[in-house]
């Protein structure tokens, strides 16, 4: 599949380096156009940090980083994303900046993964899922560990793919993962929107829609 028609690079460079003045102190803002590096595809994605370092995800599920002691971004090598791409635009359907993207991503110290919440396509029903995937990742050297390991996934989006997805992540600094999840456009009465993602022997999740129940781990 060619996605080459979703990148795009910047020939003029933006300024957004700029002062903010505060009531304590004037501030210094700093800023790094990803597009005026490398080409990419803009709008949508996440953002994480790492120390001091910045990690960035696309909606294409590319990752980047940034270091003020470089004051470069770089392009990390991943894996690619586990999310069957390819056969969701092969199967006629669209990718833009509203549909089947990488939504966000966050780094867990305690278990030296990074965890992507992405729109997975399941080539047996033809249709999408929200899905969360895990890759091992060396901080220092800033580089992936192993392969992508994907420990969760919804029940098929009957609406398809599209921006009420939710798919935001935290983690309280412990084994756990949170997930929300959105309604997909459906209009569901009210329910749990915040799934637990546990990262250690099982993992368990129950909403009002779905309750899955296996192993995240080998």
């Amino acid at each position: 599949m060619v996605l080459s028609g979703q990148y795009s690079y910047d020939l003029d460079k933006a300024a957004l380096d700029k002062g903010i003045d505060t009531a304590l102190l004037p501030l210094k803002v700093k800023g790094k156009r990803l597009s005026d590096n490398f080409p990419a595809p803009k709008i949508a994605g996440g953002i994480t940090t790492i120390g001091d370092a910045v990690i960035v995800l696309d909606r294409l599920g590319n990752i980047y980083s940034y270091r003020p002691d470089r004051e470069n971004v770089a392009k990390l090598t991943f894996p690619a994303l586990p999310n069957n791409i390819n056969n969701y635009s092969l199967s006629g359907a669209h990718v833009d900046t509203n549909t089947f993207r990488a939504y966000n991503i966050k780094y867990l110290e305690r278990a030296k993964l990074l965890a992507v919440s992405h729109e997975y396509f399941d080539n047996q029903y033809n249709k999408t899922r929200l899905a969360v995937s895990v890759i091992g990742f060396d901080a220092d050297l800033m580089r992936p560990i192993g392969a992508w390991r994907t420990i969760f996934l919804s029940d098929v989006e009957s609406a398809g793919s599209n921006t009420e997805s939710g798919a935001k992540l935290a983690s309280d600094g412990s084994d756990k993962l949170y997930l929300t999840i959105g309604d997909y456009g459906e209009h569901v009465p009210a329910s749990p929107k915040i799934q637990t993602l546990p990262l250690e022997k099982s993992l368990k999740l129950a909403s009002a829609l779905r309750r899955l129940e296996y192993s995240a781990w080998p």
